[in-house]
């Protein structure tokens, strides 16, 4: 997972295992055609990836979105005002820092929820 810099904005590219499940998350469409509307961001969603990969490899998931948070909110923190995007292959979507730390956000609940009925599961 990186935040790449190109000549004019920061592009979001993911790395497994965060990049494993957005693919398994990316449910209704593709996100080529439909943007953020082809996810299900839901901890019911994430718990059979959760169960197959494991909480060790989700928790690398979870320290992956904790960076591109931070990095969104340090963007933010200097003032820059340009947009953050993804291609076809991730989210295909464009934000603004603060949008886009919001919108992982989201991710990081759902997450944590399913790797906690997975503990929860496993106890």
């Amino acid at each position: 997972m990186t935040l790449a810099r190109d000549e004019k904005d920061y592009r979001l590219v993911l790395t497994a295992p965060l990049r494993d499940l957005v693919v398994h998350c990316e449910i209704y469409c593709a996100a080529a055609c439909c943007g953020l509307d082809a996810f299900e961001v839901s901890a019911d969603a994430m718990g059979p990836w959760v169960k197959r990969e494991g909480v060790v490899i989700a928790a690398e998931a979870l320290r992956q979105l904790d960076a591109l948070v931070s990095s969104m909110h340090e963007l933010v923190a200097t003032g820059y005002t340009r947009t953050v995007w993804s291609d076809d292959v991730e989210f295909d979507h464009v934000w603004l820092p603060r949008d886009c730390a919001a919108y992982l956000g989201t991710w990081r609940q759902a997450l944590t929820a399913a790797m906690d009925a997975a503990r929860g599961e496993q106890a």
